[in-house]
């Protein structure tokens, strides 16, 4: 956690749970090595929580598998830091990839737009509050 402070903010009861966003990120991370051939996350789907212990840290595999010719599954498993080699690993998601076209050029997404659409603006405060 202190390497990512960003994650306490993710803490519920006592416990520090990975945000699926970064499971998204982990499996992008993993896909990323196949440079254009990289294929593109169509689903994902959180089977339990990707939980931190004390000191913000467990072991992970993220393991592909080739479906068929142009899709593939990804799946996160996590495993406590403390646990021995023998014990079960959790299965925290798994993802749909597929070969998708290219990307979007990133300059397509037109900001002025978006923010007009968004003209109430919420603190976090207030959110949480709820």
């Amino acid at each position: 956690l202190q390497a990512h402070p960003w994650l306490a903010e993710h803490r519920v009861a006592a416990l520090v749970m990975v945000p699926g966003s970064a499971v998204a990120e982990l499996v992008w991370a993993a896909v990323s090595g196949f440079g254009a051939a990289a294929p593109l996350l169509s689903g994902l789907v959180l089977q339990a929580p990707l939980i931190l212990d004390h000191s913000g840290s467990c072991r992970l595999q993220v393991v592909l598998t080739q479906s068929s010719a142009d899709s593939s599954t990804a799946s996160v498993y996590s495993q406590q830091a403390h646990c021995g080699p023998k014990d079960p690993w959790v299965l925290n998601a798994t993802a749909q990839l597929t070969q998708g076209g290219p990307l979007p050029p990133a300059d397509s997404l037109d900001l002025g737009a978006l923010q007009s659409r968004c003209t109430h603006l919420l603190q976090p405060q207030q959110v949480y509050a709820l």
